[in-house]
């Protein structure tokens, strides 16, 4: 079956990298959506440091991956770790636990 959005665990890691795929999840504290419209999937991140990230993975069939977030690294045009997660979330997958990222 294929899925819906258009895109695949494998199309997460290879558009944010190994770094920013592996650190998917860390220092969330909760994660409020995704929302589905029809080309993108929204949602609000909390970190433990208190921080909200507002989220917004694009993820057009056809079209590349691609989104925005609120955190430093995704302002500086990288395809973040908040990014991965939010897709993770819509697939129905938890992000890597701790131990799984060190190995």
């Amino acid at each position: 079956m294929t899925d819906p959005a258009g895109f695949t665990v494998a199309d997460l890691r290879s558009r944010a990298g190994e770094e920013a795929f592996g650190a998917a999840g860390e220092h969330v504290v909760a994660i409020d959506g995704p929302d589905e419209d029809e080309w993108s999937l929204s949602a609000t991140v909390r970190l433990d440091d208190g921080r909200t990230l507002e989220t917004i993975l694009h993820h057009r069939v056809g079209g590349p991956l691609d989104g925005e977030c609120d955190c430093p690294q995704a302002l500086a045009g990288s395809f973040c770790s908040h990014l991965v997660l939010v897709g993770l979330a819509h697939l129905g997958i938890d992000a890597p636990r701790s131990e799984e990222r060190r190995v």
